[in-house]
């Protein structure tokens, strides 16, 4: 038997708008504040609660549903900083993670992480847009 090697490619930047636009219609006023609440970006400063509280939001399943179903698992994602369970933000957008990791404030031994999301249901709602920006749950 031969082992095949599998090469996993980024989320393309048209691939990511594609999946925040197609989410669009299903973002009601409640979803869009919890939005604006995590307003974290990748280093994770927003409010966590807010990816608890979405997914009880009206509207979440057809949201979440336009969301996940307009990427081609697996994809991968990074994260500057540690990997905790529950609400995480991540990035589709390896230079975005590599800018941040450099940012000056951010000197300290971390590394960027590079996971594999193969699960859909392991993202839970959208991140910041200028971000590439998901939210998942470990």
């Amino acid at each position: 038997m031969r082992w095949k090697e599998i090469i996993l490619e980024s989320v393309s930047q048209s691939e990511y708008n594609n999946a925040y636009s197609a989410a669009e219609p299903y973002v009601t006023e409640n979803i869009r504040e919890l939005e604006d609440i995590w307003n974290g970006g990748v280093s994770n400063f927003g409010d966590p609660r807010a990816a608890q509280y979405i997914t009880d939001q009206k509207g979440y399943y057809d949201y979440i549903s336009a969301f996940r179903d307009s990427f081609n698992y697996p994809i991968t994602v990074y994260r500057y900083g540690p990997i905790k369970k529950g609400p995480m933000a991540v990035t589709t957008n390896l230079d975005f993670a590599k800018k941040f990791a450099n940012f000056a404030g951010h000197k300290n031994n971390q590394q960027i992480h590079e996971l594999i999301i193969e699960d859909p249901f392991q993202i839970i709602m959208r991140g910041k847009y200028e971000e590439d920006e998901l939210v998942i749950n470990l």
